[in-house]
This record gives C-alpha cells, sequence and structure tokens, in this order.
C-alpha cells in the first residue's frame, strides 16, 4: 500500500508470488495455455524457465492479471524498481522478496528441485543459498519420521 505508482505495486507483488529477479518482470509473460504461471523468457539472465506461485492465491488476491491497463516496467528494471521503493521509503529490496519466496517454497513443502526450477537456478545454487533453511527443514521432517 505504501508503494505509490501501480507498477511499481505489480512488480513488488510478483516478486514476492513468483520469487522472481527483477529484469524477469520485463523479460517474462504469463503462460499462454496455464495463466497463473509465469514464464521468463530466453532473453533473461537465467534463460527460459517457468515460474510458480507461491501461494497461488495471491494472483487473485492482488490482481497481478491486471498488467494489460499498466504501463510495463523497463527491461532495465532493477536501478528504477529500487529506486522506487527508496522513494516510497520502503527498506527492503526486490532480492529480499525472491529469499523470502524460497524460504515460502521450504515452509509449504516445495521440494528444493522444484522450488530451484521455478527460481530459475540449479540445486546446487539453491541449496548453497537457502542452505540454512533446508537444513533445519531436512531435520524437522526426520523428526516427525520416526516419531522421536
Amino acid at each position: 500500500e505504501r508503494i505509490k505508482l501501480p507498477h511499481w505495486r505489480w512488480a513488488w507483488m510478483m516478486c514476492a508470488t513468483f520469487g522472481l529477479r527483477p529484469h524477469e518482470l520485463a523479460a517474462g509473460h504469463w503462460h499462454p495455455e496455464r495463466s497463473e504461471f509465469w514464464q521468463v523468457d530466453d532473453n533473461s539472465k537465467t534463460k527460459a524457465h517457468l515460474a510458480m506461485p507461491v501461494p497461488s492465491k495471491w494472483i487473485d488476491t492482488y490482481n497481478l492479471h491486471a498488467l494489460n491497463g499498466l504501463d510495463r516496467p523497463p527491461l532495465t528494471v532493477s536501478k528504477a524498481f529500487n529506486d522506487a521503493l527508496d522513494r516510497d521509503a520502503i527498506g527492503i529490496t526486490p532480492y529480499n522478496l525472491r529469499h523470502r519466496y524460497a524460504i515460502r517454497c521450504f515452509e509449504k513443502g516445495v521440494l528444493a528441485q522444484d522450488a530451484a526450477r521455478s527460481l530459475g537456478h540449479s540445486v546446487v545454487v539453491h541449496e548453497r543459498t537457502y542452505k540454512k533453511w533446508l537444513q533445519a527443514d531436512q531435520i524437522m521432517k526426520a523428526f516427525d519420521r520416526y516419531q522421536l
């Protein structure tokens, strides 16, 4: 609500919902057959991949399909997005949203390989980046499995 311009509010919620890097907003589109997925194009840093929403209800809650009526963020979105967040005194970066997405995937039980694929990186990178949460998750699952 504190983000004043609608296209930056949309960008914020897209990064939070899909774990996108800011440039993937401009280098992507809604999947033509499954409109709940964001298709990142091959011309992005991460190459083509399908991003899944976690949680999916945020698509409707925040009306994310409403991109059509908004000016789309430019391909050089990262600096402009950060500048807009600074102007609106948000204090959280788009990459914080991406990291929170990864943690939310662990919390929801999404497998590391599926979360990594959705974020557009390898399982090795995913586990290295989010290792502390992954290890805690595995310990808790082992505890539940053995009913200690």
